[in-house]
């Protein structure tokens, strides 16, 4: 992916907004990929102006988290004992969104720890190119008896794939 999307990314630091444009980053290594996926909006999700209700650009996340969980990271995690908690998540709704818009996601991590993970997305309008909302999700993970746990090494390996740092 171009690094000039992830440059039009921001995120939350100490509370506080800051644009990544005057952050500095770089890909972990040269094999960084980012993630991509496509979501549709719908008329069941507008509110009572005609837009989509901004409570949608967080279930966006979700669904490009567990897609990109499943896709990319492990698709047999139902069957292993490995729970994913959204510990925080944050959005910042940027341009208003329409139903039948075709929306592209970016998803990249950041921030990977022993017991967590950050995953940064920006969505974007598929024609324009213009962002529509960005934010992020620290993902902690915990065993089925919900003790946190070190994320497993083939999956913090799979994390680095996606990894920026900023």
């Amino acid at each position: 992916m171009e690094k000039s999307i992830i440059k039009q990314n921001a995120i939350i630091k100490n509370k506080k907004i800051f644009n990544a444009s005057n952050l500095s980053f770089k890909f972990s290594d040269n094999l960084t990929k980012t993630y991509t996926t496509n979501i549709e909006t719908f008329l069941k999700e507008i509110n009572m102006f005609g837009t989509i209700y901004f409570t949608h650009h967080f279930e966006w996340q979700s669904i490009c988290r567990e897609k990109f969980w499943f896709e990319c990271i492990d698709n047999e995690s139902q069957k292993s004992n490995l729970i994913l908690i959204t510990k925080e998540a944050y959005i910042n709704y940027i341009g208003q969104t329409y139903p039948l818009q075709k929306i592209t996601a970016y998803l990249n991590t950041f921030k990977i720890k022993n017991a967590s993970a950050s995953i940064l997305l920006t969505f974007k309008d598929t024609i324009t190119k213009k962002i529509v909302s960005q934010g992020f999700q620290t993902i902690a993970f915990s065993d089925l008896a919900k003790q946190i746990i070190k994320i497993p090494e083939k999956i913090k390996e799979r994390l680095y794939k996606y990894s920026i740092e900023l």
